[in-house]
């Protein structure tokens, strides 16, 4: 069965930014050109793209997909009048989607720590330079980078006082960006992929291509996977199932020496990138929505 797909890339801005907001057309223009991108690398042949403005009527001969769940989305869904099947719910995805989730997974390298109005005054941050980040991010959106203490304090200010939340963690020069893709399925059981190389660009932090990656040391990649199927049986302990990924990267720490994080975010929903990760299963898993 075709597939009718609802690629909101602004999922992840709706749930930093809260009820009611509605996406400004500047953002939208600029995912559209992913949109089109995504187009190639996960639709089928006779895959369709929801339109968000008008939903044309496609009826029963389509299942219906999302990039993320959100209201927004499965309301563009039920405009098309497709078939709709089993989505996690709008509050379990937003909860597993916040950086607040991978706090309570294994703590990794370079380390980040969440910062409340309770715990500002006592919390140790560690010295600049830093990144402040959202709970919720996507594509380099989210983030402040901190040259000193003074520009820290005011990012996290406006964060706490936006949200209150705000996530900080030591700056490094990151060196190589990766992925590990899964599923979930609705039984709590997993299906990973191979590991990706995804090519980022420095200035921006905004994904430009995702390859098969070769450049992963065999520890990395062990690393990598063990991540991977750790995030996964806690995305399902929290009644999460459907797609999702982590990234990681190599990086020089402070010292001069050469680390590499296993996972630095959590996406529970589909990437730039799934499609190439997901490649032997793919169609497998996206069949079974049908």
């Amino acid at each position: 069965m075709p597939i009718a797909w609802v690629l909101n890339l602004e999922a992840d801005d709706e749930r930093a930014r809260g009820p009611g907001w509605t996406p400004p057309r500047a953002l939208l223009a600029k995912l559209d050109h992913e949109v089109q991108r995504l187009r190639a690398a996960l639709l089928d042949e006779d895959d369709v793209i929801v339109s968000r403005d008008a939903p044309v009527e496609l009826g029963p001969a389509y299942t219906g997909a999302v990039w993320s769940v959100t209201a927004r989305a499965l309301a563009q869904l039920k405009r098309a009048k497709v078939r709709v099947g089993a989505f996690p719910s709008e509050a379990i995805v937003t909860a597993v989607s916040s950086r607040a989730f991978a706090q309570r997974l294994r703590a990794v390298a370079p380390r980040e720590v969440m910062v409340t109005h309770e715990t500002i005054a006592t919390i140790e941050l560690g010295a600049p330079p830093s990144r402040v980040s959202m709970a919720h991010t996507a594509a380099g959106r989210g983030h402040a980078l901190c040259p000193d203490e003074a520009t820290r304090s005011a990012a996290i200010s406006a964060m706490l006082a936006r949200s209150g939340v705000a996530f900080v963690a030591e700056h490094v020069e990151v060196l190589a960006d990766y992925a590990m893709h899964g599923w979930v399925s609705a039984k709590g059981g997993a299906t990973l992929g191979e590991p990706t190389e995804s090519i980022v660009d420095r200035r921006t932090m905004a994904w430009r291509e995702t390859v098969s990656a070769t450049s992963l040391a065999p520890s990395e990649a062990r690393a990598l996977e063990r991540e991977a199927s750790e995030t996964a049986s806690a995305l399902a302990s929290a009644g999460y199932f459907g797609p999702f990924g982590i990234d990681a990267f190599r990086y020089r720490a402070r010292d001069g020496s050469t680390a590499f994080c296993p996972r630095c975010e959590v996406n529970a929903r589909f990437t730039m990138g799934w499609a190439v990760g997901m490649r032997s299963a793919r169609s497998r898993l996206l069949g079974a929505k049908s």
